[in-house]
This record gives C-alpha cells, sequence and structure tokens, in this order.
C-alpha cells in the first residue's frame, strides 16, 4: 500500500493519506501523523504544536485543561493520550500522559506497556515522571518512577516543591503515595502518610505507613506483613513475619531494629520519639516496650523489656520490667525461662535456670531453679531453691571444693586450704 503526504503551507503540518482516506485529523501548528489505518473517518488526533504521532489507531495528543501543549510524541500502539508538553509515549495500548486540572503535565515518559497512566493528583503536576512497561500502573504527580510490574502505583503527598521523587520498581499492587520513598519489587506493599525517604525492598503486604504524625528514613528488607508505623524515624525490619515498629495510634519510635522472626514488636512513644535505640535480633512473640531506650532482645520467644538500657539474650517467658515512678536499668538475662528482673532494679543480672527473681540491686543468679534474691543488694546465687538472706554474700545449696591448697604451703590471707585434723574437725580454714 502506498501513501502521500500532504503539507499544509499554512500550518507547516503533514499528514499522510491513501486514496483519499487520511490516517489522522491535524490542528496543530508544524505537527505530523505519519502512518495508522487509513480511514473515512480517520482515528489519529493531533492537536499541539511541533507534535508527532508515527503510527497506530485512536492516538490523540491534545492540549492540556489550560489549554496549551506543544513538543509531544506518541510512537505506536493503540488508544493513547498524551497531553500537555515535551511527553513522550513509546507504544503500546491505552496508556495515557494527561492532566485532569488547569495545569500541564510536562516531560513525562510511557515506554510502552497497557492502561498506563501518569497524571496530576490535583495540586501537584505530574510532570518528569517515567513508566517503563507492565500494565495498569499510575503516578500522580511529579519526578517518579514505575518501572514495571503491574498495578503499582505512586501517588506525591505534597507541594509541588518537594512532591514525588518516589520509585517502584517491579512487582504486584505496590502503593508509594510519600515522597522521595521506594518499593524496590513485591505485592501489596504500602510507604504512606507524611513521611519521606522510605524503603521497602520486596516482599508481600509489609507497610511503612503515617497517619498523623511525620516521620521518614525507614526501611523494610523483606519478608510478610513487616510493619512500621506512626512518626517513626530511622528504623529498619530486615525481614521475618508480622514485626512491627511503632503503634497505629501513637508517635512512634526511632533509630530502632528488627532482625527476623516472627511477631516481633519495637512499641512506640507516649511522647514524640521516646522509644529510641532499641532492637530485637531474631525469634518470635519478643517485645519491647512503650517508652525504653536503649534495651534488646537477641532472640528467643516471649521476652518482653520494660527497662531502659536493659538486655535479654535468648530463652522463653523471660521479663525485666520497670514504672516510670521506680526504674529499671542495666539489667541483664542471658537466657533460660521464666526468669525475671523486678521494678527499681539496677545493674542486676540473671544469667540462666528458669523462674529465679531477682529484685535487689547488683546481684546476679548465676543460674539454677526458683532462686530469689530476696531484695537484697550485691548478692550471688547459684542453686535451687534459694532465697538471698545477707547482703554482699554468695548463696548456694553446697559447695564443694576440690585439689585445694594443703596447710604448711604458704598462701595469700583469704586463702581457703585442707588441714585435715582428724574426725570431727572441719577440714577447710581460712588463712
Amino acid at each position: 500500500m502506498s501513501y502521500n503526504t500532504f503539507c499544509d503551507p499554512n500550518t507547516g503540518s503533514s499528514l499522510r493519506s491513501d486514496s483519499g482516506h487520511d490516517v489522522g485529523t491535524i490542528f496543530g501548528n508544524c505537527a505530523a501523523i505519519l502512518g495508522g489505518i487509513p480511514s473515512a473517518a480517520p482515528t489519529n488526533l493531533n492537536c499541539t504544536d511541533l507534535s508527532v504521532i508515527v503510527m497506530g489507531d485512536s492516538n490523540c495528543i491534545c492540549l492540556s485543561a489550560a489549554g496549551n501543549g506543544c513538543y509531544n510524541f506518541i510512537g505506536n500502539g493503540n488508544a493513547h493520550l498524551v497531553t500537555g508538553s515535551n511527553n513522550f509515549l513509546g507504544g503500546g495500548n491505552n496508556n495515557q500522559i494527561n492532566s485532569f486540572v488547569g495545569s500541564s503535565v510536562f516531560g513525562s515518559v510511557i515506554v510502552g506497556g497497557e492502561n498506563n497512566l501518569i497524571c496530576d493528583n490535583g495540586s501537584i503536576i505530574a510532570s518528569d515522571s517515567f513508566i517503563g512497561g507492565g500494565s495498569d500502573h499510575h503516578v500522580y504527580g511529579a519526578k517518579s518512577v514505575v518501572a514495571g510490574g503491574l498495578h503499582n502505583y505512586v501517588y506525591s503527598s505534597c507541594s509541588f516543591t518537594c512532591g514525588g521523587l518516589s520509585f517502584v520498581g517491579a512487582g504486584l499492587s505496590n502503593l508509594v503515595s510519600t515522597s522521595w520513598s521506594s518499593i524496590i519489587s513485591g505485592s501489596c506493599n504500602t510507604i504512606s502518610g507524611g513521611g519521606y525517604n522510605n524503603i521497602i525492598g520486596s516482599g508481600y503486604k509489609n507497610a511503612i505507613t503515617a497517619i498523623t504524625g511525620g516521620g521518614g528514613n525507614n526501611f523494610i528488607g523483606a519478608g510478610c506483613q513487616n510493619s512500621i508505623f506512626q512518626g517513626s524515624a530511622g528504623n529498619a525490619i530486615g525481614s521475618g513475619y508480622l514485626n512491627q515498629i511503632g503503634a497505629v495510634t501513637h508517635f512512634g519510635a526511632i533509630y530502632s531494629f528488627i532482625g527476623s522472626g516472627q511477631s516481633n514488636c519495637i512499641d512506640t512513644g507516649t511522647n514524640p520519639n521516646v522509644t529510641t535505640w532499641d532492637a530485637i535480633g531474631a525469634g518470635q512473640n519478643n517485645k519491647i516496650c512503650t517508652n525504653v531506650c536503649s534495651s534488646g532482645v537477641f532472640v528467643g520467644d516471649t521476652n518482653i523489656i520494660v527497662a531502659n538500657c536493659s538486655f535479654i539474650g535468648g530463652g522463653q517467658s523471660n521479663f525485666i520490667d520497670s514504672s516510670h515512678a521506680s526504674p529499671t536499668t542495666y539489667a541483664v538475662i542471658g537466657g533460660g525461662q521464666g526468669n525475671k528482673v523486678c521494678i527499681g532494679t539496677t545493674h542486676s543480672s540473671i544469667f540462666g535456670g528458669n523462674n529465679n527473681c531477682v529484685s535487689g540491686s547488683c546481684s546476679a543468679i548465676l543460674g539454677g531453679s526458683g532462686n530469689n534474691d530476696g531484695g537484697l543488694n550485691w548478692v550471688g546465687i547459684f542453686g535451687c531453691n534459694i532465697t538471698g538472706v545477707l547482703n554482699n554474700a554468695f548463696h548456694a545449696n553446697q559447695f564443694v571444693a576440690q585439689n585445694m591448697v594443703i596447710a604448711g604451703t604458704p598462701v595469700p590471707t583469704g586463702t581457703l586450704y585442707y588441714c585435715n585434723l582428724g574426725p570431727g574437725n572441719c577440714p577447710v580454714y581460712i588463712c
């Protein structure tokens, strides 16, 4: 099939035609429709100056809602719409670069795909944005990117001077509705609210959200249904399932970390950003509570910290308690099960065992079961069902000494030594 090209001497526009049937209609100056499907009722339409439609069917380059536009391009495909200025649409089906309000869209690109849309959101001009390919993507706002995938969305959430600059790489049904934030891939992940500089790497139904508070610089690497909430800033969740930093109803946490695991939680503060510098390594159902700072749970199951500057290494159902009126600080539970550091203690430790309890300060239970320091200070305990009775003392069920120094050997003052004086006499003495 041969085409003839006609140039309008008044407008400088060119239109190709075959047997009297045009491939489109031109209203712009120095514009062109270079190919398409010839018909008695042409389907391509070019209404802006210095713009080109190369091929395709039912494509339209139109003036914006403000009545202006120029330097636009449609390469090929079907049912495309471009308004505004300096926009590029490569191909595909039913893609749009469009403005629904009075401002013009400019400098945006859709390479290909189907049912993709770049447009303004009512307050932010959709300038300098990009959709690479895929299907059913929406970019509302400036300087943002969806590279590919299916049903991905970027919505700018602040003024033109700062809005946009967000990114979705690929995946399915991911949403970014805050500025300077990215979702690399995955499915049904969300970054929303008033924060900035947030990243979700991949995974399913992970969320970084802020309802009324700000927050930003948060990161979720992967996993499923992990969340960073409400005004939280500088936090990270590596992976896992149902892990959470912050809470929906309060102000958030800052500079805290959950590595992995399931249903671990670093709770929010009751005042802005007061739960800070906390960490949970892994495990499940571990929790660092409201307003706690500089505490950590390394691993384990259902371990809880309410105190500042405290640590649980592992185990199950261990608890470091505290209160506003009588705070606990610098407490450690190494591991074990059901161990507890009580309210008001400082610098006390339980290294292991089960159902041990410390309520005094600067005391330590080395291990065993059912031991209690009795609220005394500077107490050491090792054994079973021991209750402390004396400050500055070590308590044990029994003490066995072997291979001791023999009497007569020079030893420093205070050294235990062995001396067998016969039946009925104590064989152990202190020099």
